[in-house]
């Protein structure tokens, strides 16, 4: 399972490489708007490959909400579940709005803007090398591994706080991107291994629910706390923060056991 999650990570986080250095090249020589544009274009060409996959399964009569009340109570019943989706709902209020907003206002105030570009292209091929390495790399108990690894998603925003040297940022971002990674496959193989199948997709999605609802909340925030203490101090809160919330569900007895080998 881990294999098979490595492999569809490595496609996908491949893609990335490219993107954003070239992102960075049309913001900087046409402007945002070409760059929103071509990024709607290739959206457009996404949906008409979907629409093309085949129907694998025969659709059921809905029951919305039978549905949402056994899922509701396979969800509750698996502590180690609720519990992650807990902290990674905390996770991503500390990273998605710090990283994706203050993350390119820090870095244009003494470099151009395609130096992001090159920054996130960074990550990407740390992405990838993760997704390759996770297709030979075994771990004994791969929750509590991927949650310490996780914990080091805080370095790019640690940086961000304390330098402004790009070398420095491309390296740590690098290094945090195979550590998050290391830390999706991982939960995500012992969801599908630990979860019934018949289950499966239902807590996932209360699970997914309740790790993105931050999300909006994350980048609806970072402005006003940027203006009261400064975009450097939050970022560098929120680096701290973010090593924190993944080192503490490993004080839970079922995330610490629940993937053991």
């Amino acid at each position: 399972m881990q294999r098979a999650n490595a492999a569809l990570a490595t496609s996908k986080n491949a893609t990335r490489i490219l993107g954003p250095t070239l992102a960075g090249v049309l913001v900087t020589f046409v402007g945002g708007g070409w760059a929103l544009l071509a990024d709607a274009v290739t959206s457009l060409f996404a949906a008409i490959l979907f629409a093309r996959l085949p129907r694998l399964s025969q659709p059921r009569p809905a029951r919305m909400w039978a549905d949402l009340r056994e899922g509701w109570q396979a969800f509750s019943r698996l502590r180690w579940v609720w519990t992650l989706a807990l902290s990674y709902a905390i996770i991503n209020l500390l990273l998605i709005g710090p990283w994706q907003i203050l993350g390119p206002t820090i870095i244009g105030r003494s470099h151009s803007e395609a130096w992001w570009g090159v920054v996130l292209s960074a990550r990407a091929a740390g992405l990838v090398v993760a997704s390759v390495a996770l297709m030979r790399l075994r771990f004994r108990n791969p929750l509590p591994t991927g949650l310490i690894l996780g914990s080091l998603t805080g370095l790019p925003l640690i940086a961000l706080g304390l330098s402004d040297s790009i070398a420095v940022l491309i390296g740590v971002v690098f290094v945090s991107a195979f550590a998050a990674t290391a830390a999706a496959i991982t939960y995500d193989s012992t969801l599908q291994t630990q979860v019934p199948r018949g289950e499966l997709s239902r807590v996932s999605s209360f699970d997914d629910a309740l790790s993105f609802a931050t999300v909006p909340l994350s980048q609806l925030l970072v402005g006003p706390a940027a203006l009261a203490f400064g975009a450097t101090q939050v970022a560098l809160f929120c680096g701290f923060a973010l090593v924190a919330a993944h080192l503490i569900p490993l004080l839970v007895p079922d995330v610490r056991t629940v993937s053991r080998t």
